[in-house]
């Protein structure tokens, strides 16, 4: 017997842009331990996905955010049913980036240049360029990372993967 209602894991992060640099947090502890991010966490319960988005910029990189729209809402790995929604962001001030000291140790704003010179999460890596080349809206595309159809061989894509794109 399953579970009823059915509970869902989401998450949220914000693709945040300043002078064509995005906002990158290198994790401290768990999996992702090392690797560069977008500023990402769990959506509190009673809590909205971009209130979420917001507070993840203030927690884990001390940067105040707006959020500018929805960019992409991802299935993400795993069998807990995850969600991801990532929204675009700017700061709100000129404030320097500054890691929390619990789950991220490094915060700054990087270029395209220099963000392949870093261990970047790779669904961050395809978020980040995505964005900041105008490839908008996100959809999901065979060369997403975390899409569906990049997790079956590609002769079950064309029959089993996702048929359509978000914001099409």
């Amino acid at each position: 017997m399953s579970d009823f209602p059915p509970r869902h894991v989401l998450c949220a992060g914000a693709a945040v842009v300043k002078d064509g640099h995005y906002l990158l947090v290198r994790e401290a502890r768990g999996r992702h331990a090392g690797r560069w991010t977008i500023p990402w966490g769990f959506v509190d319960s009673g809590e909205l996905p971009d209130a979420a988005a917001e507070r993840e910029c203030r927690e884990e990189a001390g940067i105040s955010v707006t959020v500018n729209g929805l960019l992409a809402v991802q299935a993400l790995p795993g069998d807990n049913g995850g969600l991801g929604f990532v929204f675009g962001a700017h700061p709100m001030s000129d404030e320097e980036p500054r890691p929390d000291g619990d789950e991220t140790d490094a915060a700054a704003y990087v270029s395209l240049a220099e963000m392949s010179q870093l261990p970047v999460d790779r669904w961050c890596q395809w978020l980040t360029e995505t964005a900041l080349t105008a490839r908008t809206p996100i959809s999901r595309s065979i060369d997403n990372p975390y899409s569906m159809s990049a997790w079956l061989a590609p002769s079950e894509s064309s029959t089993r993967g996702p048929s359509s794109q978000i914001g099409t």
